[in-house]
């Protein structure tokens, strides 16, 4: 049952993770359990069963496992699988570039009675399970998203053009900017000449803010991403948009979400903001519980393109693949662990500017405008 894909398509590493992660959990049968720094807590979850496609993978004695498929069973040992995870994870760390045929693949896939490499894109549960965790006494049947450091750092939203754009209206005193101001903006921007463009939308940001400009919140061009950011919290969309802008206040571009919380509820320039506390520490606390929820919510079940419907479908947490391949487990049933490695290590990306044709300063009568992509990865801790 090997996949037939073409030689020409590769496998990207998130891609190769997700099934790499499949198969190290069908070698090992327990993941140990870690906190908010990927540290062991000394716990461990133990599966029971694995749903993956139409088929279940049942843990039997003898370190052995069958594979219920197509009205079929099969047997294998958890040997085999540990085998074939350190061929896949020797592959994703070696190679560049994996084709989709790469032999390593499709003799995995095979012995695993598989056919694809990973769930869809717009499901956030890449593996379901029925597991039992330190001191419950039952087992649950709950969905895992899977993040791996093995390439890129792992994106908890991605930029989708239209559906993550974000346009801000630029004011200068609280007004549009006048003549002059108009054309100091423009000083900052970047432009190209002969072909080349001189300076950065970085800079640009950065010496807008400094010179006393302001980013105010127009829209979300993706309508879906900003029900879906009301649904989580009724002043989502505002929150997060101040927070996307004040990365250029900060002194890195990659600053943690939970620096920019800082920044943010120290300002208190936004009514969004001064509606949470009436002190720093009761603003901090506020927002940061928000925004938490915000990435617990495009970590587990939504998605930019879709309005969700606040669904978990990765309700038992995340399971994460180390830079040396090792696979723990970050659960969400007994703590807030996942929420506050998410906001301790997220962070905004700008996509490039040519593939989503954004940062588009727009001057007009009675009013100027730039746009924004919206991208979130996550650092190691």
């Amino acid at each position: 049952m090997a996949t037939k894909a073409g030689a020409g398509k590769t496998v990207n590493k998130g891609e190769g993770s997700e099934f790499y992660a499949f198969l190290y959990i069908l070698g090992e049968t327990k993941l140990p359990l870690v906190d908010k720094d990927l540290k062991g807590t000394g716990g461990e979850v133990n599966f029971l069963k694995v749903l993956r496609e139409s088929a279940i993978y049942e843990f039997i004695p003898g370190d052995r496992i069958a594979i219920s498929v197509n009205g079929a069973t099969h047997y294998l040992d958890c040997s085999q699988a540990e085998a074939e995870a350190r061929r896949v994870l020797n592959l994703l760390v070696s190679q560049k570039k994996i084709s989709q045929s790469d032999p390593v693949l499709c003799s995995a896939l095979k012995l695993v009675w598989a056919t694809k490499l990973r769930a869809k894109s717009a499901n956030k549960q890449d593996l379901s399970a029925s597991v039992q965790f330190p001191n419950v006494p039952f087992s649950q049947f709950i969905g895992f998203s899977i993040k791996s450091y093995l390439g890129k750092d792992p994106s908890i939203l991605n930029a989708s053009n239209e559906n993550t754009r974000v346009v801000y209206q630029i004011l200068k005193d609280g007004r549009m900017p006048t003549g002059t101001e108009i054309q100091k903006l423009q000083s900052f921007y970047p432009k190209v000449i002969n072909g080349k463009k001189t300076g950065d939308y970085v800079d640009f940001y950065r010496k807008a803010l400094q010179d006393g400009f302001t980013f105010r919140l127009l829209e979300y061009k993706g309508k879906n991403l900003s029900y879906s950011l009301k649904l989580i919290d009724s002043k989502g969309p505002e929150l997060l948009a101040r927070l996307l802008i004040e990365q250029y206040s900060a002194p890195s571009t990659r600053d943690p979400l939970i620096t920019l919380v800082d920044a943010v509820a120290q300002k208190n320039d936004i009514p969004e903001v001064q509606d949470l506390g009436d002190n720093y520490l009761d603003r901090r606390c506020s927002l940061s519980h928000k925004i938490q929820n915000i990435l617990l919510a495009y970590t587990t079940g939504a998605t930019p393109a879709v309005k969700w419907t606040g669904t978990q479908s990765a309700s038992g947490g995340l399971l994460v693949v180390e830079k040396d391949g090792r696979v723990v487990c970050l659960e969400l049933l007994s703590g807030n662990a996942v929420g506050t490695y998410l906001i301790e290590n997220a962070y905004f990306v700008q996509p490039s500017s040519d593939r989503n044709q954004t940062h588009q300063l727009i001057i007009a009568k009675d009013m100027i405008t730039i746009d924004l992509q919206l991208q979130i990865r996550i650092q190691h801790p």
